[in-house]
């Protein structure tokens, strides 16, 4: 069996990076993990003051997209520790969900997108699922603390 996610709606809706619990990094508050990860792109702050500022983890993911912002010339190599990141933080901040996720057990997680073969289990359930290892690596790392 596994624990599959898709969106931030529902009863595992809280494993969504769109799901609105928020962590501070380094003094920064972060709405979303979708809002850190989109921010850790770039280095230029009026771009990252306005991912920040977005309402939504859509609009941060919008913002961060958008092909005309300049992204760090290295970010591809960097954005798995930057989503690990992300989640890590999410959680160890987050109480409530962190409980949840440990209590997630041994099961493999797997974010349940067609749309996505990298980040979700891709259109054929062959996808990478980078979120779903991420989000089992986080719980191992918070079951150990």
């Amino acid at each position: 069996m596994s624990v599959d996610f898709y969106r931030e709606e529902g009863e595992l809706g809280y494993l969504a990076n769109y799901s609105n619990y928020g962590f501070t990094v380094d003094g920064v508050y972060y709405p979303t993990a979708e809002h850190f990860y989109q921010a850790s792109k770039f280095d230029n702050p009026e771009i990252i003051q306005k991912i920040l500022s977005c309402k939504t983890a859509r609009e941060a993911a919008s913002v961060g997209r958008d092909r005309n912002n300049k992204r760090i010339d290295h970010f591809k190599d960097i954005k798995l520790d930057k989503m690990y990141q992300a989640v890590y933080e999410k959680f160890q901040q987050n109480p409530d969900i962190r409980k949840k996720l440990i209590e997630t057990g041994d099961e493999e997680i797997r974010e349940m997108t067609d749309q996505e073969s990298y980040w979700g289990v891709g259109p054929q359930l062959d996808g990478e699922n980078h979120m779903g290892e991420i989000l089992m690596r986080v719980r191992e790392e918070l079951k150990n603390q």
